[in-house]
């Protein structure tokens, strides 16, 4: 239903995951209402966002309340209000986690670890299983 999701004027953590359904988002004190950019899967799904206005007067949750007419799911933003250095400073946090997330290995590194396991695993039973032959 819901494809995508980020907040502009704000940090939003853990990323968004279509697993997920609370989230933190860390504003600027004067920060009044979230900027919400998301995409749908399809145009038939409505998204209706309550409790986003007068942020700046306490820590409030918006909620998102995504449906495409058979399944509803709510999203709950959790906001919270920093300064400047602290929010810019957890951005360049979570956007280094997610350069390291993305870093994979080769597709034939876990095929070769498990024939490895296997083969020491043969070796280790035979050698343990073997019968000696009497002379």
């Amino acid at each position: 239903m819901l494809l995508d999701l980020q907040i502009t004027n704000g940090v939003i953590s853990p990323k968004y995951d279509i697993y997920n359904d609370i989230y933190t988002v860390s504003v600027l004190d004067d920060v009044t209402s979230l900027d919400i950019i998301y995409d749908l899967t399809s145009d038939n799904v409505l998204v209706e966002i309550t409790n986003n206005h007068d942020l700046n007067l306490n820590d409030k949750v918006v909620n998102l309340k995504v449906s495409d007419g058979v399944t509803t799911r709510n999203i709950y933003l959790n906001v919270i209000h920093e300064n400047a250095e602290l929010t810019t400073g957890l951005q360049e946090y979570f956007d280094a986690l997610e350069i390291r997330k993305k870093e994979e290995t080769s597709m034939y590194v876990a095929p070769l670890i498990g024939a490895s396991c296997f083969l020491i695993l043969l070796i280790v039973f035979s050698i343990l299983f073997h019968k000696k032959k009497k002379l």
